[in-house]
């Protein structure tokens, strides 16, 4: 008897990436849309730096988005915690009080920044495309 579970299966087009590796990339975009818990935003990070080096130029340009998109969050996330966790004591003496609003407010914007980041690198992953542009601070 022969075995035809062997050629039924189908073999990615030579010179794309396989199939698994678009996929834990489009999981780490997934996991950077879960933001409100950190942990799996830590997970995406891990993902993306273990298989940054593919040999595939289009799933390497998406890792160094997702890396890069990480590195802005945390960066503002900072800034803005810093300013919160200063202009509340200041806020006694109501001098705080637009610290503490213009730093709830860029963490409100990194969140919307980071998940349209995200959802734009979702959709050239998803077109089989690398990320035209990804050291950009923008989208």
């Amino acid at each position: 008897m022969t075995d035809l579970s062997a050629s039924t299966q189908p073999t990615p087009p030579s010179g794309s990436p396989a199939y698994d590796d678009r996929m834990i990339a489009g999981i780490t975009y997934v996991l950077f849309l879960l933001l409100p818990t950190f942990i799996p935003v830590l997970i995406g990070l891990v993902l993306a730096y273990a298989n940054r080096d593919t040999p595939s130029a289009m799933l390497r340009s998406h890792y160094v988005f997702q890396i890069r998109s990480f590195w802005i969050l945390f960066g503002w996330s900072i800034i803005a915690l810093a300013m919160i966790f200063i202009g509340i004591p200041l806020s006694i003496l109501l001098v705080g009080i637009p610290a503490v609003v213009l730093g709830a407010a860029i963490l409100c914007g990194l969140g919307l920044f980071f998940a349209l980041r995200s959802v734009v690198g979702l959709i050239y992953l998803a077109q089989g495309k690398p990320y035209p542009r990804p050291q950009t601070w923008l989208i």
